[in-house]
């Protein structure tokens, strides 16, 4: 009878301890979504540009591709991006 009840009792605290790790974890959501990203995507094929304000990584760029509505991650010292730094401070 004893094995038994320990038995519930474990069952129950390891599904109290499954419904409360139900939500994501803080390493899942604040992860980089750019790993690296292009340099040769001509400013001409771009849609919009999406920079996201991720910690711990670097300057996160996304760019919507007017063609195909494909996103391309970029990388942020691309060279006509790096002329246009005014231009990614406002976005940000």
């Amino acid at each position: 009878m004893n094995v038994k009840c320990c038995v519930l009792i474990a069952l129950v605290l390891a599904i109290i301890c499954i419904n409360w790790t139900q939500g994501k974890p803080s390493s899942i959501i604040n992860r980089c979504k750019c790993r690296g990203g292009t340099k040769r995507l001509h400013p001409n094929h771009i849609q919009k540009l999406i920079v996201l304000p991720i910690p711990n990584c670097p300057m996160q760029i996304i760019a919507t591709l007017k063609n195909n509505g494909g996103q391309v991650c970029i990388h942020p010292k691309t060279r006509w991006l790096r002329n246009r730094k005014r231009y990614l401070k406002s976005l940000m």
